[in-house]
C-alpha cells in the first residue's frame, strides 16, 4: 500500500520543519512545505495531496481558512493545525468543512489518527460522491419521467424527460403537489389522480389505468402508462414515492396500425370474392369466409363439422395437394373438381400453404379456392367456337374449290353437251342405229356429269336462289339415284310420292340440298344400316302454328328413318350451325342448320319427331302459291325449236369453244352472228354497228372485266339493246346478285340448244 502524501502549510519554518520529521517518522510522505497561501494552492494543483495539514495563521493576503475553501473545491481533505481555538476561529474553520481540528502542541499519535480518519472518512465520502453521480448520470439519461416526491405527495426531484413531458422545470416543481404538476386526465377528459395515497398504504407498486393522458402545463395531452412506487428508508419506512411514466404515442399508433391492420384483414378475408379457408393438418376446417359458404352453399355451423378432403372429387387429388404443400410449403393453382352442396361439381383453382406453431410444427393448412366452373365453360366454348370457325373455313375453302370446279367444267359441259345436241340433230333422219344410240347415250352421260357439277354447286352454296312451280315428286325421283349411291348398301330408301302432289313455288337446287342433308343425317342415325322412308301428300297446314302458318296449301315432304332417334333434351339445338353429336372428324354441324335455312328462305316450316331407340321423322312444308298440279308425264311430241328472222347476235363469250357453239346454233336458228371473246373487242363493235345490232348474249367472267360493264357503256345507255349473260359460275366476281335484282335475263351453264333458243326468243 503507497505511503499517503501530506502537504503542511505552516508559516513557522521551524515549526514545519518539526511536522515534517513527525509525519515522516510515521510513516507518510511529505510533498512540501509552505508558508503562504497563494504557493499552497499552487503546489496542491501540482503535486495532488491526499491531505493538506493547515495553519489558520499564514503569511500573506489570505488565511488558512480562506485557503481551506481552496482545497474544499479541490477535493482536498483539510485538517486544521493551529493554536488558536477561539469561538470566532472555530466557527469560520467549521464553513470549511474540515477533516479534523489538532491544536498545538499536539501528540503524535493525535496526529496520526486525526490523519488516518481523515483519509477514511475522505474515501468513503469519494465512493458516495461517485455512487450519487452515477444515480444521477442515469436518472438523467433515463428515457422514462422519474417524480419523487417526500410522504406529504410534494415533489422533490424531477429528471430532464419528466421535465420535457410535463412543462414543468425542476425548480418550478420542488414543493408542489404532485397532481398539479403530474396533470392527468382519462380519455373523455375528466381529470383524475395517481392513487399514491395506496402507495403509502400498502407499499405496493401501483399501475395507471388504461387511456391515461398526461396533460402538459401548456395544455398538450399525451398518452401515458407508469408505475407508482414507494421510497424506503434504512429502517423500511415509507418516506415518498417514486412515479416512472413514459410516452406511448408510438406503442399507441403501432396498437392503431395493428388493430387496423386486422380490421383490413378481415375485410379481406370476408369480403373476397374468393373462398378463403383455414382447416387443421387432417383438414378440419377451422375457419372459412363467406364466398366459401356461398360458393359450397354450407352455413357455417355445416361446413366446420366438414373436412375439406369432403369437398374433393377425386381423394387422390386431395392426397397431391397435402403432399405438395407439406414438401413444397405452399401450392399454387392446383386445379380440382370439388362438390358444391346444392350445384353438384365445381371446377376449382387452389392456392394453399401450410401453418406452422410456435415450435416450427406443422399445424395445418390455409389456402384461397377460386371458382372456375365459368371460366372452364368459357374457355370450351372458345375451343368449340375455334374448332367451329376451322371447320367453316375449311367448308369455305371447299366451297370455293367446288365453285372453281364447276365453273370451267361447265364451261366444258356447255361444248360437249351443245355438240352432242347438234349432232343429234344432223343425224336424227340417218338409217344408223348406233350411232344414235351412242350419241344419245354420251349425251345422258353429258347430262349426269351437269347434276354433278349443280351437287358442287349445291355443296358450295353458289348455285343462284331461282323459284318456279316445280314438281317435288320429279325432283326426288331424279335425285334417287346420287342419293343410293351417297347412303351405300346397307341403307335402302323407299319412296311414297302422291300422285296428285301441287306443284310448289321452289328453287330446285336448295331443295335438293335439303333432301340430301337429311338423307345423309338420317344414314348417320343407322350405323348398322337401316331404312330410309320419302314421303310426299298435300296439306293444309293444320300441323304448323297458326302464327307461322301463311299459306293456305302446302306440299309435306317427310323423311324417316328407323335410327337411333334424338334425345328430347337436345332436339331445341338440332337447328343450330355447328351442333353435332357425332365424334370428332365425323360431321360439322351444319347439315340441319342449312336445311333450316332452305325453309326459312322458302317461306315453310320444318318439325321433328323423335323416339331414342325407335327413330326420327323430319316434316317439311312448302307453301303452294297457285293451285295447280304438274304432270309427270312427258309430251311425247319433240319440241319446235324457235327460228329467228335475221336478227344480228352480238356474242361475247372468252371460251372458244363454247362462243363456236353457241355462234352455230343461232346461225342455224336464222340468227346473224358476230363474235367477240373480250370487253375491248365488243366496245369496238358496238362503236361501229350498234344500230345494227338486235342482241347481245355476253358471258358474266371475262378476260378483262366483267360483263357486266356493258350496261355503263355510254352509247348502250343512250340506245338500249337487249342483253343476256350466261355464267358456270355464280360466286362474287360473276355480281350474281345484281343480275338478280335488276332482272336481267340469264342462262346457267352448261345450257341445251333448246335453252339456249328459248331464252333468245323470250327476250327478242
Amino acid at each position: 500500500m503507497s505511503r499517503a502524501k501530506i502537504l503542511v502549510v505552516e508559516d513557522e519554518s521551524i515549526v514545519a520543519e518539526d511536522i515534517k520529521q513527525v509525519l515522516k517518522k510515521l510513516g507518510y510522505s511529505v510533498v512540501g512545505t509552505v508558508s503562504e497561501g497563494e504557493l499552497a494552492i499552487e503546489f496542491a494543483l501540482n503535486e495532488r495531496p491526499d491531505v493538506v495539514l493547515m495553519d489558520i495563521v499564514l503569511k500573506g493576503e489570505k488565511t488558512g481558512i480562506e485557503i481551506a475553501k481552496k482545497m474544499l473545491d479541490l477535493n482536498i481533505p483539510v485538517i486544521y493545525l493551529t493554536a488558536y481555538a477561539d469561538e470566532i476561529t472555530l466557527n469560520k474553520a467549521k464553513q470549511t468543512a474540515p477533516y479534523g481540528f489538532i491544536l498545538k502542541p499536539f501528540e503524535e499519535q493525535t496526529l496520526k489518527s486525526t490523519i488516518e480518519m481523515a483519509l477514511y472518512k475522505h474515501r468513503m465520502e469519494q465512493k458516495l460522491r461517485e455512487k450519487e453521480l452515477w444515480f444521477s448520470t442515469t436518472l438523467m439519461s433515463i428515457g422514462d419521467g422519474v417524480i419523487a416526491t417526500d410522504i406529504e405527495s410534494k415533489i422533490i426531484l424531477m429528471n430532464p424527460v419528466a421535465e420535457k413531458f410535463t412543462g414543468w422545470t425542476q425548480e418550478e416543481a420542488y414543493g408542489e403537489p404532485l397532481d398539479k404538476v403530474f396533470n392527468l386526465v382519462n380519455e373523455k377528459g375528466e381529470k383524475i389522480s395517481p392513487d399514491i395515497e395506496r402507495v403509502f398504504k400498502t407499499g405496493e407498486v401501483m399501475g395507471l389505468l388504461d387511456n391515461t393522458f398526461l396533460v402538459s402545463k401548456q395544455g398538450i395531452m399525451i398518452p401515458v402508462d407508469d408505475s407508482i412506487a414507494p421510497i424506503k428508508d434504512k429502517f423500511m419506512g415509507i418516506i415518498g414515492a417514486v412515479i416512472v411514466f413514459h410516452d406511448i404515442v408510438e406503442r399507441k399508433l403501432v396498437e392503431r396500425a395493428l388493430k387496423e391492420s386486422e380490421e383490413r384483414y378481415r375485410s379481406l378475408f370476408e369480403e373476397s370474392h374468393d373462398a378463403i379457408f383455414i382447416t387443421t393438418r387432417s383438414g378440419n376446417f377451422v375457419l372459412v369466409n363467406q364466398s366459401a359458404l356461398n360458393l359450397f352453399n354450407y352455413k357455417k355451423d355445416e361446413i366446420i363439422k366438414l373436412n375439406l378432403r369432403d369437398l374433393f372429387v377425386n381423394k387422390e387429388q386431395w392426397d397431391e395437394f397435402k403432399f405438395q404443400m407439406e414438401h413444397s410449403g405452399s401450392v399454387k393453382d392446383f386445379e380440382v373438381e370439388l362438390y358444391n352442396k346444392k350445384k353438384g361439381v365445381l371446377y376449382c383453382m387452389l392456392t394453399g400453404s401450410i401453418r406452422k406453431d410456435d415450435e416450427g410444427e406443422l399445424h395445418g393448412y390455409q389456402g384461397i379456392i377460386r371458382d372456375i366452373t365459368e371460366k372452364k365453360k368459357s374457355d370450351a366454348e372458345k375451343e368449340k367456337i375455334k374448332a367451329q370457325l376451322l371447320q367453316a373455313q375449311k367448308m369455305e375453302a371447299i366451297g370455293v374449290l367446288a365453285g372453281g370446279v364447276a365453273h370451267d367444267f361447265n364451261n366444258i359441259l356447255t361444248i360437249i353437251q351443245g355438240n352432242l345436241d347438234l349432232a343429234l340433230m344432223r343425224v336424227e333422219n340417218y338409217d344408223d342405229p348406233e350411232l344414235i344410240r351412242d350419241l344419245k347415250a354420251s349425251h345422258e352421260a353429258s347430262v349426269r356429269a351437269a347434276d354433278l357439277t349443280s351437287q358442287l354447286l349445291l355443296f358450295s352454296r353458289k348455285q343462284p336462289m331461282r323459284f318456279a312451280n316445280e314438281d317435288l315428286n320429279q325432283i326426288i325421283e331424279d335425285m334417287l339415284k346420287m342419293l343410293h349411291r351417297l347412303i351405300g348398301e346397307d341403307v335402302s330408301i323407299k319412296t311414297d310420292l302422291a300422285e296428285d302432289l301441287y306443284s310448289a313455288r321452289i328453287d330446285r337446287g336448295s331443295i335438293e340440298q335439303l333432301v340430301m342433308n337429311l338423307v345423309v343425317n338420317a344414314r348417320d342415325a343407322m350405323p348398322e344400316g337401316g331404312e330410309v322412308t320419302i314421303k310426299t301428300v298435300n296439306s293444309n297446314g293444320d300441323e304448323i302454328p297458326k302464327d307461322k302458318r301463311k299459306y293456305h296449301l302446302y306440299v309435306k315432304l317427310s323423311l324417316s328413318d328407323n335410327g337411333q332417334g334424338i334425345e328430347e333434351d337436345i332436339l331445341n339445338d338440332i337447328f343450330n350451325p355447328f351442333f353435332t353429336t357425332k365424334g370428332p372428324g365425323k360431321g360439322t354441324g351444319l347439315g340441319l342448320s342449312v336445311v333450316f335455312g332452305i325453309v326459312q328462305q322458302h317461306n315453310g316450316w320444318i318439325d321433328v319427331n323423335s323416339e331414342p331407340g325407335k327413330g326420327t321423322v323430319f316434316s317439311v312444308y312448302l307453301p303452294v302459291e297457285n293451285k295447280g298440279k304438274k304432270s309427270k308425264q312427258k309430251s311425247a311430241k319433240k319440241a319446235v325449236l324457235p327460228k329467228g328472222e335475221g336478227q344480228l347476235v352480238l356474242v361475247i363469250e372468252d371460251e372458244e369453244g363454247v362462243r363456236k357453239f353457241i355462234s352455230e346454233v343461232l346461225v342455224k336458228s336464222q340468227y346473224n352472228v358476230i363474235q367477240a371473246k373480250t370487253i375491248e373487242f365488243a366496245e369496238a363493235i358496238i362503236k361501229e354497228q350498234h344500230r345494227d345490232i338486235n342482241l347481245i348474249l355476253c358471258d358474266v367472267v371475262l378476260p378483262d372485266g366483267i360483263g357486266l360493264k356493258l350496261l355503263e357503256n355510254p352509247i348502250l345507255q343512250k340506245k338500249p339493246i337487249p342483253m343476256i349473260f350466261c355464267s358456270g359460275y355464280t360466286g362474287t366476281r360473276s355480281r350474281w346478285e345484281t343480275i338478280k335484282n335488276r332482272g336481267i335475263p340469264f342462262l346457267q351453264k352448261p345450257f341445251t340448244v333448246e335453252e339456249l333458243l328459248a331464252k333468245v326468243n323470250e327476250v327478242l
